[in-house]
């Protein structure tokens, strides 16, 4: 049983790493559009910073929106295995 089991799991490992070869190219394309789009609120916010002497909330709050998914997204194309990714689960679920 133990034996299908890790069959299974090296299976879908293989399959999963063939699907995200596709999805790395669209995340590829969205994160550096995404990446000159913030660069780009930074350069106004540091300006903004410095003469009002106060952020603006609009630009920090989408700097932050794009720093979440570009980290979930960075996570998920580093190839964390199965195995360690259902070690993390039953880690954070206090199992």
């Amino acid at each position: 049983m133990k034996n299908v089991f890790n069959a299974v799991i090296a299976l879908g490992e293989r399959v999963e790493a063939l699907l995200r070869i596709p999805l790395a190219f669209v995340y590829a394309i969205i994160i550096s559009v995404l990446e000159m789009a913030v660069g780009i609120v930074l350069i106004i916010q540091f300006f903004y910073t410095l003469i009002l002497g106060r952020r603006h909330e609009g630009m920090v709050c989408f700097t932050n929106k794009y720093a979440s998914p570009n980290y979930h997204i960075n996570r998920y194309l580093q190839f964390p295995s199965l195995s360690q990714r259902i070690g993390l689960l039953l880690e954070f679920s206090g199992v």
